[in-house]
């Protein structure tokens, strides 16, 4: 009798198992609440042979406001990278260098794919053809409700140094925020994995946070028009 109860609950449970539609909807009408965020982002990937690890505190502003301090153990010092909605600034504290990407002149289009490819936290199916979406079941992440879902990958991503098969993601059921990535290389290899904790929705952010002011002494290189120019050739 007590198998049958078991076996009638599973096949119960099963009944009411959501979409992918239904949970795509769902992290959807979330994300619409939220306007600012910070959390922790640890990072682990192989790069040139080696393990690599990367902890950065993370602070985003919609739509395209941004600020992360990383810390990176192939790297000596702190590396910051800001965004005010004009310019782009990468800092490089060990190296005493800078990077400045000045994308007035983008397109909201083109803006969005240059700053959104750099946050998938929020939205991170954007860029996916629902097709290769597949919810996997519901699973809890450091004690948060969160949905499984898996992208598969059809061809070669953008920036990607790799080929990637699959893209696990993990996501909040309370606000649609992402708090685990996976990527998965041939033959299902982690080639990449991201975590995301202490996460704060709508916190109080001072937009001068998202500038950035090079010291005299800090070397600086503007690629902005290589940017332009590599920005404008991309298919919209």
């Amino acid at each position: 009798m007590k198998k049958i109860i078991a076996i009638f609950l599973v096949l119960l449970v099963g009944c009411f198992k959501p979409t992918t539609d239904e949970v795509l909807s769902r992290i959807g009408e979330r994300i619409k609440n939220i306007e600012s965020f910070k959390a922790k982002m640890v990072t682990s990937m192989e790069m040139l042979g080696q393990m690599v690890d990367i902890e950065a505190d993370v602070w985003f502003k919609i739509p395209y406001k941004m600020r992360t301090e990383a810390n990176m153990s192939t790297l000596p010092g702190k590396q910051i990278m800001t965004f005010d909605g004009k310019i782009i600034w990468m800092y490089y504290e060990g190296l005493k260098q800078a990077t400045k990407i000045d994308v007035t002149g983008l397109d909201e289009q083109i803006k969005d794919k240059l700053i959104g490819q750099s946050n998938q936290i929020i939205d991170p199916f954007k860029n996916f053809d629902k097709k290769v979406i597949k919810y996997i079941k519901n699973e809890k992440v450091d004690g948060e409700e969160t949905y499984l879902l898996d992208v598969s990958i059809q061809e070669m991503m953008p920036g990607s140094p790799i080929k990637l098969s699959k893209i696990s993601f993990w996501i909040s059921a309370n606000d649609g925020l992402v708090r685990k990535m996976v990527f998965y290389g041939e033959k299902d290899s982690i080639a990449m994995s991201i975590i995301c904790k202490n996460v704060e929705i709508n916190p109080w952010i001072d937009d001068g946070l998202f500038s950035f002011v090079p010291s005299p002494s800090t070397k600086v290189m503007d690629m902005s028009q290589m940017m332009d120019q590599m920005m404008q050739s991309l298919p919209r």
